[in-house]
């Protein structure tokens, strides 16, 4: 099945990382020098997804998000965690031991998550979701300026 992960109706809105000055410019798509922040090398653009995180804060591509999930249906499992990277473009995911038929175009998360045991083991492993089921997840910082998140 082929799924779109875009909202056609969605506010464009760019910022940009700057490689050089490892700073954070935003709104540049307001600025005279759009088109050169485009052109530069040393400077990376990133997207409004069109989605904002559970305080409000807008969702660009590079973010890290974050959340945190209580299952009370679930007796083995105390609750469920993880955090991942807003991207877009061309996806896929792998289920299990065959290859699934979702793959897509547009935003999506992609990292990994896991579960905390009640005897304190944690299990973990890879995810990749569309943006569309990221309601409640938190912004916690992004790729550029806080690498060690995505460590």
């Amino acid at each position: 099945m082929v799924q779109m992960g875009c909202d056609m109706s969605r506010e464009i809105k760019f910022r940009a990382w700057s490689r050089k000055h490892q700073t954070m410019w935003h709104n540049i798509h307001t600025t005279y020098y759009f088109l050169a922040f485009l052109e530069d090398e040393d400077i990376e653009v990133l997207e409004y997804a069109g989605r904002k995180d559970k305080n409000g804060a807008e969702i660009y591509e590079g973010d890290v998000l974050d959340f945190h999930r209580a299952f009370e249906t679930d007796k083995t499992n105390e609750y469920k965690f993880g955090h991942g990277v807003v991207k877009n473009g061309e996806w896929s995911c792998a289920c299990g031991d065959y290859y699934c038929t979702d793959h897509g175009l547009g935003w999506y998360v992609e990292g990994n998550d896991g579960y905390k045991r009640r005897d304190g083991r944690t299990d973990t492993y890879d995810f990749l979701e569309t943006i569309q089921n990221c309601e409640g997840w938190l912004v916690i910082g992004n790729i550029y300026e806080n690498p060690e998140l995505v460590k």
